[in-house]
């Protein structure tokens, strides 16, 4: 193989695989959870092969309800604190128009 050979042969093997991992790239913005599934399927795939075993659902994990439990824990509290951060602004908005109207009223 000469130089030149080698040359297109690398070009070609390069823009084949920008074109195979950019589309899986694009793929992952377009439809995440189908990357997702499939990544778990195929790696769920593996591992029963390579250990000879069944594997039990990944959901089923005590990590996973565990972190679905401080979701809902972080939700909670989240929705708190947007609850307290609207209400103070309310309070600044009718604090600053209270003010300019008093600054108004002292003008005329």
């Amino acid at each position: 193989m000469t130089i030149t050979n080698f040359r297109y042969f690398s070009l070609i093997l390069g823009i084949l695989g920008f074109l195979f991992f950019g589309s899986l790239f694009g793929l992952s913005y377009i439809n995440p959870l189908f990357i997702e599934q499939t990544t778990k399927t195929i790696i769920s795939h593996r591992l029963e092969t390579a250990v000879g075993e069944k594997i039990d659902s990944l959901n089923d994990h005590a990590l996973v309800n565990k972190a679905q439990q401080l979701l809902k824990k972080n939700d909670v509290e989240a929705n708190k604190l947007k609850q307290q951060s609207e209400n103070f602004t309310k309070m600044q908005q009718s604090d600053f128009i209270k003010i300019t109207a008093g600054k108004n009223l002292e003008k005329c």
